[in-house]
């Protein structure tokens, strides 16, 4: 990995240019931008669950390594308990949720395609900085084992704290587009949790740390054009 990004770094700094891309940091927080704590334990309703739906699960828990999840088997309860867990529906359903004061509550709904159809949402819970419970719904009516990495790996996205993207090449945005996290999705969950590492994603875009005191985005290939790629100044 380093000495991929070595690699670019250098072919950087000869000064290959690709014109900056619009709205290139999209990534997006939810209100106050809440997080998880270090270690979380998760929970699976194999209910009404094909098989394949734990095994995404697994795998999409993994990407997200700013966080050590734990599977700690099956649980039924579906509402804010502080107790993360994926569950199947064939439809949504809305009921009232019971919530003590000041807890935030908020769902989004991830769209599948050019289409209307919804294939899972997050429901998270949070307070102030910290998220307390998030629990995701899967659809199976439109589900399949074809594209349920990629809705498990945006759902959990949302479970970490992301909202959905500005971007609409980024896995987190509203409408699913692809299969695998972009660059602005792990740009997004590194200023979220203060991860001070370089990263590449499989189109060979990088996300760096320390470039003229900012943390940026930059095209494969490309120089850092200022004004469409800064994204904070760096905490590293």
């Amino acid at each position: 990995m380093w000495t991929l990004i070595a690699v670019m770094l250098a072919s950087f700094m000869l000064g290959a240019v690709l014109d900056p891309i619009d709205d290139s940091h999209g990534f997006e927080c939810y209100d106050g931008c809440p997080r998880l704590p270090d270690l979380v334990d998760w929970h699976y309703d194999d209910a009404d669950c094909p098989d394949y739906v734990r095994e995404a699960a697994v795998a999409a828990f993994a990407k997200w390594d700013v966080v050590d999840f734990r599977y700690q088997g099956a649980h039924r309860q579906h509402e804010y308990d502080r107790r993360p867990t994926i569950y199947c529906s064939d439809q949504a359903t809305e009921s009232l949720r019971q919530l003590p004061p000041g807890i935030n509550y908020q769902v989004l709904p991830l769209q599948l395609g050019t289409g209307n159809a919804i294939g899972g949402r997050t429901h998270l819970y949070w307070l102030h900085s910290r998220i307390l419970d998030f629990d995701i719904e899967v659809f199976t009516s439109v589900v399949t084992s074809a594209n349920i990495d990629a809705v498990m790996v945006h759902e959990v996205g949302h479970g970490v704290g992301l909202a959905h993207s500005l971007n609409p090449d980024a896995l987190m945005a509203p409408v699913l587009q692809r299969g695998d996290l972009h660059i602005d999705d792990l740009a997004g969950v590194n200023v979220l949790y203060e991860v001070c590492e370089d990263v590449v994603d499989a189109e060979m875009n990088l996300f760096l740390h320390k470039l003229e005191g900012f943390r940026g985005i930059v095209p494969a290939g490309g120089i850092w054009p200022d004004h469409a790629r800064d994204v904070a100044i760096s905490e590293c």
